[in-house]
């Protein structure tokens, strides 16, 4: 953990998440969003390889369409990916494009295939978005 004061009182608290929580009460955004958490168990259940693999594919598809469509906003990601399948299974998460709304559902899954199987819906739906700004982006091109 890190922590950041600033001189208006205000302190930035950077934390690393090792457990599974879940929100039980949303309080007063009054003066930045605040809840009550609890633990939760998380399934601790094997990973079909063959599932693993196939997002694993899925997630860097995408990637590589969306460099396509705009570099800027693909964040250069050469990280070694991990051997364990649980860790590896989370980089996945972590290099995925996607909203904050697709980003909290991954998060609220506590079985990691319904983790993976979700991961790679969005990839889907999110390679067919690229694809259309692809083909809106070369129509403009053409026209000019």
């Amino acid at each position: 953990m890190a922590a950041q004061p600033f001189d208006d009182g205000r302190t930035l608290i950077l934390i690393e998440g090792v457990h599974c929580c879940e929100v039980t009460t949303w309080l007063e955004d009054a003066p930045y969003p605040r809840a009550i958490v609890r633990e939760r168990l998380c399934v601790d259940c094997g990973i079909d390889p063959v599932l693993l693999k196939s997002t694993e594919s899925t997630v860097r598809a995408l990637r590589a369409l969306q460099s396509e469509v705009n570099a800027d906003e693909c964040i250069q990601s050469n990280c070694s990916m991990d051997a364990d399948p649980k860790v590896r299974s989370w980089q996945l998460c972590s290099m995925t494009p996607m909203s904050m709304l697709d980003q909290f559902k991954v998060l609220s899954l506590s079985d990691p295939s319904d983790r993976l199987r979700l991961l790679a819906e969005i990839c889907c739906e999110r390679y067919g978005d690229y694809q259309r700004m692809l083909a809106v982006d070369s129509s403009h091109r053409s026209l000019n």
